[in-house]
């Protein structure tokens, strides 16, 4: 039965015997009684002899891949009557080939009533200790379910292009991983990663950890058994859930340990991000490396869907791990000296929650230092006489919402272009002396592009469709405009010389002179290349009204080049890609708004709103003045 500790909380251990409990029984259980088909796991409650319990959950930090959790029971084997101990087959717990054994389920409770779920697993070990004259200690090792994901491999499958966390639920729907739907929380993903060769064998633990690091987010057992998995960690606006202070009154909280951490295990300069079939993308901040020199953060293998989500992913990185910060990297609190309220408050902290905690210094400046905090991993210690709770921290930029405020300088962009990716079909686009087809085996944004063979003549392009005026790009004579395209050769392709052709219509439908860029060069060793080229129509008496963008190859032989992330907008200025599903990173700007489509996707201009990072009016909670980025 629970028991009650002297300090006010209440503790319930429970092992699965492996006996079913309401069972149907042919000509015994009654129709709409109690009893369900294959019954329910008959728990014991083993609380009384419980020593003592260890709870180890969660990662040391962000940039690692959560570790299985890990719980350890100690029971008083002899108080018992040697019911843990599977040698005596007078146990009730060890007749008829039951019994506490590896894989059946434990569950640990706490909090004021002894309802809070503290871990939720399986028994790992069950080893009974000895000791003479004649006592004996049942230590019970259990863990959570990521060990029966470490457990399971792969039968091969080929997903396609999806967002970080429908690849996590596709992962778990397969018939060899079976994970039930009931004990899952999976929360919407920000980035999206590429058609995967998922191969036999390989093993699910790993191939979601992969997708994890992709998307640069959490996946873990939480307290209660459930599967969680958690997109982005970037900034916040959640208030933290929880105060700790050394000057604790009323809720605020009093912790017993801080430790602070201010070294280069977290300064990253230089973030090289390799993702699988593209090329490495880099981020740097050369005033750190300037300062600190350089220190590389390399992820390879990584299973996005585009350079750009590397790139994108590159910079999310650098803007945490840049500078070195004073972290504080672990807390602990005793539960024994709180009240009902704050020891229940503590005892459901679980990982992903944000905490502020509090140091109060008596000498120096500042005179008190507070930050908020990610908890990133947790254990408990409990035993008859405390119960300690260690709590390992991350990083988290929370800031306030102002109803005031904000950026006081913002850009509000628009891609021009419907059709930038491909994503679903080649509509908008023509050829001339070429034949244009879309592929999903390469991509610079999203999961698809067009591939364009050329017939051996010159300037054989892919071009807008310029049919009628509809067809055509609206500009504004007399304005300038920028073209771009991200190209590639495909491995074994012949070099291409390349350029941006842009065609100029009057009202009427007269055709002005077409105007093009210089051409680049590219090699099937070059990787995605950015072209782009400014060009302002022709303003006057029979101004340009509508515009079409094409990327030709100039040389009078056959060759073969793809294209992707077109874009066109209304500046001078080669600015980074983005259409209404993707943004490439922008450098000293954050994204606040969009990218969305203004109407369907795919098939409709694009627009996004970037805030100038220094311009933000707000503060984070530990008083540094940030943007979102």
């Amino acid at each position: 039965m629970a028991k009650t500790a002297i300090w006010g909380q209440t503790y319930k251990v429970l092992l699965d015997t492996g006996l079913l409990q309401d069972a149907f029984t042919l000509d015994s259980s009654t129709l709409n009684g109690v009893d369900v088909l294959d019954g329910v796991a008959d728990f014991a409650d083993v609380t009384e002899y419980v020593t003592n319990v260890s709870i180890r959950r969660g990662r040391t930090t962000q940039l690692d891949t959560m570790n299985i959790g890990q719980a350890t029971i100690v029971l008083d084997d002899k108080a018992s009557g040697r019911s843990f101990d599977p040698a005596n087959t007078a146990s009730t717990y060890f007749q008829g080939g039951y019994g506490i054994a590896p894989r059946r389920f434990v569950q640990i409770y706490g909090g004021s009533a002894g309802q809070e779920p503290l871990f939720i697993g399986r028994v790992q070990d069950l080893d009974i200790d000895y000791q003479q004259p004649n006592n004996s200690f049942a230590i019970v090792a259990c863990v959570d379910d990521l060990s029966s994901l470490a457990r399971t491999n792969l039968t091969a499958f080929n997903p396609s292009s999806q967002l970080t966390s429908a690849r996590v639920s596709a992962l778990l729907d397969r018939p060899e991983v079976a994970y039930s739907t009931a004990t899952r929380s999976i929360a919407t993903g920000v980035a999206t990663v590429g058609t995967v060769a998922y191969e036999a064998n390989d093993n699910v633990k790993s191939a979601i950890d992969a997708v994890v690091l992709a998307e640069d987010g959490r996946f873990f057992i939480d307290r209660g058994g459930t599967a969680v998995f958690q997109p982005r960690i970037t900034f916040s606006f959640d208030n933290a859930g929880i105060q700790f202070s050394d000057t604790p009154a009323g809720t605020v909280i009093p912790y017993q340990e801080l430790s602070v951490g201010y070294g280069a295990e977290t300064l990253y300069n230089r973030v090289q991000v390799g993702v699988q079939g593209f090329a490495v993308s880099t981020a740097v901040d050369t005033t750190s490396t300037t300062e600190f020199g350089v220190s590389t953060l390399s992820l390879s293998d990584i299973p996005l869907n585009s350079q750009a989500a590397g790139s994108t992913l590159a910079a999310n990185l650098l803007a945490k791990y840049k500078d070195p910060v004073v972290r504080f990297n672990e807390m602990s609190v005793i539960i024994n000296g709180l009240n009902a309220a704050n020891g229940q408050a503590v005892s459901v902290l679980d990982i992903g929650d944000l905490v502020e905690i509090t140091k109060t210094y008596q000498t120096g400046s500042p005179g008190t230092v507070t930050k908020t905090m990610f908890v990133e991993n947790l254990s408990h210690d409990i035993t008859p006489g405390f119960h300690r709770i260690r709590l390992g921290l991350g990083q988290a930029i929370v800031l306030t919402q102002f109803i005031l405020g904000g950026y006081t300088t913002t850009e509000t962009r628009t891609n021009l272009v419907k059709n930038p990716s491909f994503e679903t079909n080649t509509t908008g686009w023509t050829t001339s002396n070429a034949t244009i087809t879309r592929i999903t085996t390469d991509s610079y944004a999203g999961g698809a592009c067009c591939q364009v063979s050329k017939l051996a003549v010159a300037n054989g392009r892919i071009r807008g469709v310029s049919t009628t005026s509809g067809d055509r790009i609206p500009v504004t004579a007399g304005t300038a405009y920028r073209f771009s395209w991200w190209v590639k050769v495909p491995t074994g392709q012949p070099s291409c010389s390349l350029r941006i052709r842009t065609e100029e219509y009057q009202a009427s439908g007269t055709r002005n002179p077409d105007q093009v860029s210089s051409t680049t060069v590219v090699s099937d060793t070059d990787g995605w290349v950015r072209l782009s080229f400014s060009d302002t129509p022709v303003a006057g008496a029979t101004p340009t009204v509508t515009m079409v963008t094409s990327v030709e190859e100039t040389t009078t032989n056959a060759r073969t080049y793809l294209c992707d992330a077109a874009m066109v907008e209304e500046t001078d200025t080669l600015l980074p890609y983005f259409d209404g599903s993707t943004a490439d990173a922008y450098t000293g700007h954050t994204l606040i708004e969009g990218p969305a489509f203004t109407g369907t996707a795919n098939a409709s201009t694009s627009t996004g709103t970037w805030g100038l990072t220094s311009t933000f009016v707000g503060s984070e909670l530990d008083d540094s003045t940030v943007g979102l980025g």
